[in-house]
């Protein structure tokens, strides 16, 4: 006796349920890994580039300075000179609103925020760098330019290393 189709208790053919996209396989995970970490490595080698971008920039125009005064022998034109470097290293380097409203003392005290971590006995806001809040108005002022030369130096290598921080 042959059964009929009928008889027998077969289901039909089914289909298995379609591929969903989540969770991904483990390759697309490591794919993600390796993007994520190339995006954060460029990041951060960015931010290095241009920060040390911005300091050579600023040490090429502190040399000029030098250069300038080494020619022209013009204290007065010296002082003015680091006083408009030091403004626009500071704006490059910290928060406009933190730096571009400062004048005399508060202005010396800030720059001398830079030696702050640092072990280093000079300050702006001491003998040497109060030159930078007069002498730019005076006609002759007894002007320190080796002193002042290397206090601009001294803070140019105390700046902060990583982004920007608030004064």
């Amino acid at each position: 006796m042959n059964p009929t189709p009928n008889d027998l208790p077969l289901r039909d053919i089914h289909l298995p349920d379609g591929i969903s996209w989540w969770p991904p396989a483990a390759g697309w995970w490591w794919l993600l890994g390796i993007i994520l970490f190339i995006g954060i490595t460029g990041f951060l080698a960015y931010r290095y580039y241009r920060h040390r971008l911005l300091h050579r920039a600023a040490k090429r125009e502190l040399e000029m300075i030098q250069q300038s005064y080494v020619e022209t022998s013009d204290s007065q034109l010296l002082v003015k000179s680091l006083s408009i470097w030091l403004r626009r290293v500071s704006l490059s380097f910290y928060p406009r609103q933190g730096v571009a409203g400062l004048t005399g003392t508060a202005w010396l005290a800030f720059l001398d925020t830079a030696f702050i971590n640092k072990k280093r006995a000079e300050r702006f806001s001491a003998e040497t760098g109060v030159l930078l809040s007069h002498a730019p108005y005076q006609a002759n002022s007894e002007i320190d330019v080796d002193g002042l030369l290397q206090l601009c130096q001294n803070w140019l290598q105390c700046l902060p290393r990583q982004g920007r921080r608030q004064p």
